[in-house]
């Protein structure tokens, strides 16, 4: 894998992870994460990513359940509506804050 060749351990790559990054007084305001539970592929990562913010204290929003057959074309097309909703919600949200 190409994780194989940029980092000598496990551990080390772990270490570059997106939420060690994160500083705890500095994190996006809007997160919104979805996995069809039945992607076998994503599923525990999209978990872990959440456990990892709810332990930061980072808000997040997050659908997991909402399902269609795993990674696919149905799946986005189910959860597109949602998606579109979220980003305009946030967007007005953002809009109207006072810098």
């Amino acid at each position: 894998l190409s994780l194989d060749e940029m980092y000598s351990t496990a551990e080390s790559a772990r270490q570059e992870s997106a939420t060690l990054e994160l500083h705890p007084l500095n994190w996006p305001r809007n997160q919104y994460i979805l996995c069809d539970p039945s992607d076998l592929e994503w599923i525990e990562s999209s978990e872990r990513l959440i456990s990892k913010l709810r332990s930061m204290g980072i808000p997040y929003e997050s659908d997991l359940t909402t399902s269609q057959g795993g990674h696919c074309w149905d799946y986005f097309n189910r959860v597109a509506p949602q998606v579109i909703r979220y980003v305009a919600e946030k967007l007005e949200e953002e809009g109207l804050r006072v810098i």
